[in-house]
């Protein structure tokens, strides 16, 4: 049997885990063909049948652990893959997340492999943030905007977005830095269609809360009319 082509790393629809896939699929069927005769396809699928078995193979600990990361999807593989996008090196992302520079290393070759296709602009956001810069990013996609920021804004921009958006550091930034920051997500997640009004009142909404106003003070005056309707009246 030979697998899917469609995940052959050569072409441009094989997503960032080709390799993941290819293993468990491997790993289900020992005499199929991958796409290549790649090293580390063949760990992971090793590693894919010892742990159906629950057994734990000798080296396998950066392997696992990175398997849990990518499982878990949460903030952990979000805070990861955005560093990774953000274009660092290995041991630079992986004391930014506290992991061993092993399990970055066995992350991006198993599950993320995006690093050499980091300039295709387009693949990346087929791949790993997807239309949120067009369509706003929805409040629970905060994996797409860490991804996006990281990618678009590099690590430092992407330290600040995290600390608006989890608390995390927040006492690393002055209150202008933290305003500014939360007005970009803010302007991030508003979706196509929404009032311009909105985007002002969330700006005077932050001028407000940073001077340590009531609510009242970032609300927009009603209007009693418009212009048109009281000339007709006229």
């Amino acid at each position: 049997m030979d697998y899917p082509s469609a995940l052959h790393p050569g072409l441009a629809s094989a997503p960032p885990h080709w390799r993941w896939e290819l293993a468990k699929l491997l790993a289900g069927n020992p005499t199929g063909r991958p796409a290549r005769n790649d090293a580390t396809i063949h760990a992971a699928a090793d590693y894919v049948r010892a742990r159906s078995r629950g057994v734990t193979l000798a080296g396998d600990q950066p392997l696992a652990t990175a398997a849990a990361v990518y499982e878990a999807d949460g903030r952990p593989r979000w805070h990861l893959e955005a560093l990774i996008l953000a274009g660092l090196p290995v041991g630079d992302v992986a004391d930014r997340v506290e992991l061993a520079p092993g399990v970055v290393a066995a992350y991006e070759a198993v599950f993320f492999d995006v690093r050499s296709k980091l300039h295709a602009a387009s693949w990346i956001a087929a791949h790993t943030f997807g239309m949120g810069p067009v369509t706003g990013f929805a409040p629970g996609d905060l994996g797409g905007l860490w991804r996006w920021v990281g990618y678009r804004r590099g690590a430092d921009a992407f330290d600040l977005v995290r600390a608006v958006t989890t608390g995390v550091g927040r006492d690393r930034y002055t209150a202008a830095d933290l305003e500014a920051a939360e007005l970009f997500v803010l302007t991030a997640r508003l979706r196509p269609g929404e009032d311009s009004r909105r985007l002002l009142q969330l700006n005077l909404r932050l001028q407000a809360e940073a001077a340590g106003k009531t609510p009242a003070a970032y609300h927009l005056p009603r209007r009693s009319g418009s212009a048109t309707g009281r000339a007709a009246k006229g």
